[in-house]
Parts: C-alpha cells; structure tokens; sequence
C-alpha cells in the first residue's frame, strides 16, 4: 500500500492529476480502486511495483483547464502482512512512511520503518501543544534588521516566529511550520504574526525609529484565503501602520499554484501600497515569462545561492545572474544568508547592495534590537574595495568566460520594466 501526497496543486485541480495518474497506470480503463481522495490531496495507491512509475508520471506537466499543472508527490509505502494486517494499520505505517518521505526533500518514496512510528507520534503530540501555543502566548517574534552594504543604512526588518514550548524550550522554525502548514494551523499563526509585526513596527516609529518596511512572511495556505486581502486591510487599520512600511514575501511556488489568481490578489495588495517581494528566488518554479507579470518590488538571493559565493563559480555565476535581472527589471534586489565579510564585499561587486544575515545581525527579540541598533556600526571594509578576502576573486569570476558577461550584458540591455511605485 502507498500513500501519495502531491504538492503544488490546487485543491480544485487535484482531479486532473489523479485522472492522469490512473490512466497513465491502466490503460486503457482505469482500475475503480487504484485511488481515493483523502484528506486534501492525499491518494490511496494499491500497486507496489509502480512507485517508481507514479512520480515520473507525477514529474510531468498536467493541462487542466487550460493550464499547466507542475507536480511532485512524496510516496510512503508499507507491506503486507510486515507492517500490518489491518486496511488501518497498513494506512498509518504509509502515512508515517510519506511524512519521513516529505522531511527527506519530497519527490521521493519512503518504506515503512518500525522507528517511524516514534516521530509520528512527536509529531502528533507536537500537532496537539502547537493548537494551544497561539492561546497561550508562547509565539515570540525575532526580528532581523536589514541593511544596505556600503552605507549601512537600515532599511528593513524581516519578522520571523518562534516557538517558546514549556517543555521542549525553543522549537526550531523547521520543526513546527511544515506541521502548521499540514494541520492548516498555519493560517492562523500566520495571521498572529502579521498583526504584531505591524504593531511592533508602529511601536519603534512611535519611539523614534525611522520609519523602516517590516518584512513579512506569506504562507501558501493564508495567500490563498478568499478574504487574505481584507485581513491585511484590517490589521493595517488596527494597527496604524501605513501600507508602504509593510511588505509581504511569498514564493514563487505560491505564486504558481494558481497564476491568475495570484496577480489579482497581487495587484490588490500592491495598489494598496505595500510591497510584495519574491523570496528565496530561483528554487521555485516561475519562468521569465510569468515574473514579468508579477507586481513586485524585489527580489530576494536564497541563502544557498550566497552561502558558497565567494567559493562556487556556480553560485556566483547565479547571484550575478538574479542581480543583473533585478536591475533590468527596476527591482530592487537583497541577499539573505550574508555569514562574511567576504559575501558583502562580493555581492557589492556584483551590484547587490541591500542584506542580512547572521554576518549582519541575527534575528532577536524586539527588546534587544533597540540597544543593538543604537551600538552597531557598519563594517568598514564593506564601504568600497575588491574583495581581497574573498577566495573567489573578481577576476576569477570574470574568468568563467563570456557566457556570464553575455547573460548580465543581455538582461541589462533588454527593455526594462517600469519601475514599481
């Protein structure tokens, strides 16, 4: 028995993928009992010698309504009679077999394990003290600055949630927020911090702190509330906070799962006057094509395309690639995941002036940031300079030949975008 759970469709479209899924399978008559509906998108798969078949098949594009659907799926498989001889007990050992398969980078598949059962039960009990923690106060919100390089202005904060368990202490974000995005507590949590990110950013101003954008995170799940637009029309009213000192980063997965849809709720936000920014751009699925329809404001360097910049031709030859779009496009353009000295002094070389990141300053709570902000000073080495401390030098990168000079040479010189206001 399998368990499948795809990712990246929209609920109304799941049918599709499940019709292909089949008929791809069996043909040229499906088999009744091949897949059920359960739980969202989650399908009942009886054949074992298919999980290989099922993701290739999952791999490739779907048209469904006139659209394309890009799909992965993570597979958890038990056997019987081994890990069980009950339909129940078959159904939870591939439950939790799919959920080790979703920690491990999804689009693969996972065999039943007997040790999985303890972490499916952590996780349970997690789910269970996660549901109490918003009534209880034990959501704290850190908030790391962000800077511009050379001159060391403050330009920003990003706003990031964490987990003070009575019991388990501090809960890592990576531990709690794929389980509040699978339970759809998610939606909830992301509202709390939506709303006291706002009143701390209205707090600072009302102290005397320069009026700074407070950065937001945007689930896929809260993105696509009907009323997502209304929620920040309120919380901005309760608040006080203006719209242009807010901005709200989503991905660009979120973005895909229902183009149009998105754009729309886009252009609301964005004729409000907040900003929208693209996080973590290049892991996700966006072509040029769909990116130069989106309302945006910037676009922000994923932290594994900066952590190895200075060592990963690589890496660098992407970070100058996304910077040199940013500027052909008039948008503004930041690298999170700045560790060095080195990765500031590179990214300004390559046209990249705003950052953060533990090398900057780590996220922390909003008591702390006061008497942080007012002892910090800018590094002085990032003010000017080649990055003589960096072990991939400019001349090296330079090195990699005309193909990155081509690419930076052609997105600077195509028709740029009118700038966003």
């Amino acid at each position: 028995m399998m368990r499948c759970r795809s990712v990246l469709v929209p609920t109304a479209s799941s049918s599709f993928v499940a019709e292909a899924l089949t008929s791809s399978l069996y043909p040229p008559t499906p088999l009744q009992a091949l897949h059920e509906r359960i739980e969202g998108h989650a399908l009942l798969v009886l054949p074992l010698g298919k999980r290989r078949k099922i993701l290739g098949i999952l791999a490739q594009p779907v048209l469904a309504a006139e659209h394309e659907l890009f799909v992965t799926g993570s597979l958890g498989i038990s056997l019987f009679p081994a890990d069980g001889t009950s339909c129940d007990e078959l159904m939870k050992a591939a439950d939790a077999a799919m959920y080790k398969a979703k920690q491990e980078g999804k689009n693969i598949y996972q065999f039943y394990t007997p040790d999985m059962n303890a972490r499916a039960h952590e996780l349970l009990l997690l789910e269970g003290d996660l549901r109490k923690a918003i009534e209880f106060e034990q959501m704290v919100l850190h908030y790391q600055p962000q800077f511009e390089l050379a001159g060391g202005r403050l330009i920003g904060m990003e706003a990031l949630v964490r987990w003070r368990h009575p019991r388990r202490g501090l809960v890592p974000p990576a531990d709690f927020i794929p389980l509040a995005e699978e339970t759809g507590l998610i939606v909830s949590l992301g509202e709390w911090v939506l709303r006291q990110a706002c009143l701390q950013n209205r707090a600072w101003q009302q102290q005397g702190l320069p009026p700074v954008r407070m950065a937001v995170n945007i689930s896929a799940r809260q993105f696509r509330q009907p009323d997502f637009v209304d929620l920040v029309d309120r919380i901005l009213a309760e608040t006080g906070l203006a719209a242009e000192c807010l901005e709200l980063e989503i991905t660009e997965s979120v973005v895909m799962e229902d183009f149009s849809e998105a754009i729309m709720t886009l252009t609301d936000l964005k004729v409000r006057g907040i900003h929208l920014s693209i996080d973590d751009f290049g892991t996700g699925y966006s072509s040029l094509n769909y990116l130069k329809q989106f309302p945006i404001s910037k676009l922000k360097i994923d932290q594994d395309f900066v952590r190895d910049v200075t060592v990963d031709a690589n890496d660098a030859a992407i970070a100058a690639s996304v910077i040199a779009l940013a500027q052909s496009m008039n948008l503004e353009v930041i690298a999170e995941g700045v560790e060095t000295v080195a990765h500031g002094l590179l990214l300004l070389q390559l046209g990249c002036n705003l950052a953060q990141g533990y090398g900057i300053a780590q996220p922390m709570p909003a008591e702390a940031l006061a008497g942080w902000l007012a002892d910090w000073r800018p590094d002085p080495r990032w003010a000017g300079g080649r990055p003589e401390e960096a072990n991939l030098q400019l001349d090296e990168l330079e090195k990699l030949g005309g193909k990155l000079r081509e690419q930076q040479h052609t997105l600077r010189q195509s028709p740029a975008r009118k700038a966003p206001p």
